[in-house]
């Protein structure tokens, strides 16, 4: 591909914290992007030689959709949970998506009304509780937030159907690229030959 070009330079760009330097690190085959289970880890491009001719770019995680909810940027991790101002408002969220068991697992709650209610059963459960025997409703949240954003709490959802005729496409070009791979290595063992 591209032989005109004399080097390619790939770039990795998404939402925060879904994995483009653990990508990279994979490529690579050893730790070369720093890697964190929280968004804004990376914060200036890198740049990275894979080959002679290819690059990897590494850079920070940046956000577009602007049809998304404040509470769909908490929940994909593109917000740090400490910077959150009001977290509690967002565990109902958390709540209606994940299951009942898992909730239970986790925080040993097993039945509430509302967010509140749990938040509040589980800042008595851990002790965080202020002046006053109050629970710390704030920290707890955020505490809450912050094991859905490293993934500690069980979350599933369905996979989309696929399209098989999309599926099939995509298994011929792979068949195609890894046909002309072999011919150019091919190409090049019989050339070191002579």
């Amino acid at each position: 591909m591209h032989r005109e070009k004399k080097c390619i330079s790939v770039g990795f760009i998404g939402y925060p914290n879904v994995g483009k330097s653990s990508i990279i690190n994979a490529l690579m085959k050893k730790s070369v992007c720093k890697v964190a289970p929280i968004p804004g880890e990376t914060k200036v491009w890198q740049y990275i030689t894979l080959t002679k001719r290819i690059y990897l770019i590494d850079c920070p995680g940046i956000v577009y959709d602007a049809n998304e909810t404040q509470v769909d940027k908490v929940l994909k991790g593109v917000v740090r949970a400490e910077k959150i101002p009001d977290p509690d408002s967002y565990i109902q969220a958390i709540l209606d998506r994940v299951q009942t068991k898992h909730l239970t697992d986790m925080f040993g709650v097993h039945t509430w009304t509302d967010s509140e209610d749990f938040i509040i059963q589980v800042a008595e459960r851990t002790g965080k509780l202020l002046k006053g025997g109050e629970p710390d409703i704030n920290n707890v949240a955020k505490s809450i937030i912050f094991d859905w954003q490293r993934g500690n709490i069980p979350y599933y959802t369905k996979a989309p159907k696929v399209d098989k005729d999309a599926v099939n496409m995509n298994r011929q070009v792979g068949e195609l690229f890894a046909k002309k791979n072999e011919e150019e290595q091919q190409q090049k063992e019989a050339a070191n030959n002579d």
